[in-house]
């Protein structure tokens, strides 16, 4: 409550002078320009990076020094991110193959030697140079959105990223859709579970997953350039 005449006049000359200060004139949004940074590390810095923090929590978490089973492969990307490939061996003695990538498949399957259509310049699985394989005597036959590819299914020891799995069934294919396959990429390795798969098969890393080969079925991916 204001007590006096003259504390109620101060209180209307300061209130007069708040209300005839001059307002900050209004002004459009203003426009800040954001830059992309580029990099400053190679692809492979990058991977070197990724490898030593996985080591370094790998030693600070584990409950204890063994050597973990536990494996790295590279990736490599192709047709500007559309897909990525990562390579594999297949037999006796084994023949490395570069092959997609695929989380929304589960089979694995490369071109054929006799391969008939889509496979030109692309290399091949030998069958008969490989002294594990069996023929499964079946035919095999998928569809992807960007094409298919069909042959029969085999088995033999496919290895990747320091794992072995012996009577691995998959597919060797003589008919591919055209523009699937591109240098270096001989085929597809589907990373989803065997219940789509076509072949009916269980998967190469479900397989090592369930049979304890991994410390934890736990399946991770560092894309880089």
């Amino acid at each position: 409550m204001l007590s006096s005449p003259v504390s109620l006049a101060l209180w209307l000359s300061l209130l007069s002078g708040a209300l005839a200060a001059p307002k900050p004139a209004l002004t459009a949004g203003q426009s800040i320009p954001i830059h992309r940074r580029t990099p400053s590390r190679t692809a492979e810095e990058w991977g070197n990076w990724a490898k030593n923090h996985r080591d370094m929590l790998t030693s600070k978490y584990s409950e204890s020094n063994h050597k973990r089973s536990s494996g790295t492969n590279l990736l490599t990307n192709q047709n500007a991110d559309s897909s990525y490939y990562g390579s594999l061996a297949i037999g006796t003695p084994p023949v490395s193959y570069n092959v997609i990538l695929d989380t929304g498949s589960s089979d694995l399957w490369v071109a054929d030697s006799n391969c008939l259509t889509g496979c030109e310049s692309v290399p091949t699985f030998d069958s008969s140079k490989s002294s594990s394989f069996q023929n499964n005597s079946q035919a095999f036959s998928i569809q992807y959105g960007s094409g298919g590819a069909a042959g029969s299914l085999g088995q033999d020891t496919i290895q990747m990223a320091g794992f072995s799995v012996p009577n691995q069934v998959f597919a060797i294919c003589d008919q591919v859709s055209s523009g699937l396959l591109s240098d270096p990429v001989s085929g597809l390795l589907g990373l989803a579970w065997n219940t789509i798969a076509s072949s009916g098969a269980t998967p190469f890393w479900q397989t090592l997953a369930e049979s304890g080969a991994w410390d934890s079925p736990v399946m991770a991916f560092h894309l880089t350039r």
